[in-house]
């Protein structure tokens, strides 16, 4: 397992930690990381990562792709605007992802690939044009969703052109729905 460390001063640390193939761990298993003399680098005690402003949403969206992000959820703190950055969709988000009525713009792709978990309270706006290549579910909130969805209003536009946009599964707010999944109050 490789953990990356951000400090306070935005410099990053590569750390190696070695499991005995008897008894693997995830990043997510990690409790406290700890230096031999008492010093602690990490800490999960699996509570709340706070998202306060676009470079918070682009830590969380590092976290997620790097597989560190260890949270059991994600609130947003206030309004996020991503004007300026170009934005690239997150592969894989479990847990909950709670916006308090708070609204995310300026995407320019969807903002989860694959969810598995809850999405509540949040407000996005997206405009997203994407050429696809292969059949896919796209939606401007998430592309293949399974889980629980509750007060979520989305609004923007998506556009999908390509070899099997006639094909793919397109939505305003998710792709396709897989499994038992409850999806309320969205629009």
């Amino acid at each position: 397992l490789q953990v990356t460390l951000l400090t306070t001063d935005n410099q990053t640390m590569q750390i190696n930690i070695f499991a005995p193939e008897s008894n693997p761990f995830k990043a997510g298993q990690i409790r406290t990381l700890k230096m031999n003399d008492g010093a602690v680098l990490f800490e999960n005690n699996g509570t709340e990562y706070k998202i306060t402003d676009s470079e918070s949403l682009m830590q969380f969206y590092v976290m997620c792709v790097q597989g560190t992000f260890t949270y059991s959820k994600a609130l947003l703190m206030n309004d996020v605007t991503l004007d300026g950055y170009e934005w690239t969709t997150i592969p894989t988000f479990e847990g909950i992802f709670d916006g308090q009525g708070y609204k995310i713009s300026g995407l320019t792709a969807p903002m989860f690939d694959i969810v598995r978990g809850t999405i509540c309270n949040l407000k996005l706006d997206a405009n997203v044009e994407e050429k696809l290549s292969s059949n896919v579910g796209r939606g401007l909130l998430v592309n293949r969703f399974i889980g629980t969805m509750d007060n979520v209003e989305v609004s923007g536009s998506i556009n999908i052109t390509g070899s099997t946009a006639d094909y793919a599964a397109v939505g305003g707010v998710i792709g396709k729905i897989y499994g038992e999944s409850t999806i309320t109050n969205v629009v």
